[in-house]
């Protein structure tokens, strides 16, 4: 229902965490704070590979603004050899993804680790069952979603729509 925080631009995190009464003594913390993780992610070296699904609904919540420059860095993430912005279309009917978000990462001994987040708080799974079933929704939806040109595409046609 909404970009991943790992991709998130600023303008579009304000105005996802402006939207829960409970963050708004705390926006400027919270920005900052997903900022550098995002910088400890995407900024390493050497890079991390990282591929987003993204429900195309997501592609349409926001202010035109933050949308506009949301998109483009979605397109710019996308150019990097470590990165995959992948769009899942809307009309795929009732799927996995639609349960909530969710991460997998791959940690330096290869321990996998998933990642749910929901209105209150994220939740870390490590047990091997937990991350299993996750990998198999992250198929599910993986298998939904366009490629990586068709996607910029869809970027690319969203963001000229907004002009």
């Amino acid at each position: 229902m909404l970009i991943p925080g790992l991709v998130q631009r600023e303008p579009y995190m304000r105005e996802v965490f402006k939207s829960i009464p409970r963050n708004r003594d705390r926006i400027d913390d919270m920005v900052s704070t997903r900022l550098n993780r995002q910088a400890a992610v995407l900024e390493r070296a050497p890079s991390v590979a990282v591929t987003c699904l993204i429900g195309e609904f997501a592609l349409r919540q926001g202010s035109r603004e933050a949308l506009k420059d949301q998109l483009s860095h979605l397109i710019d993430v996308g150019h990097r050899s470590s990165a995959k912005i992948r769009i899942v279309p809307g009309g795929m009917g009732i799927h996995a993804g639609l349960g909530g978000p969710l991460a997998l990462a791959t940690m330096p001994d290869g321990r996998r680790v998933g990642y749910l987040d929901d209105q209150l708080r994220g939740r870390v799974a490590t047990s091997p069952a937990d991350v299993t079933e996750l990998a198999l929704l992250w198929e599910e939806v993986d298998g939904l979603a366009l490629s990586v040109d068709q996607s910029r595409d869809i970027l690319l046609r969203m963001i000229n729509e907004l002009k």
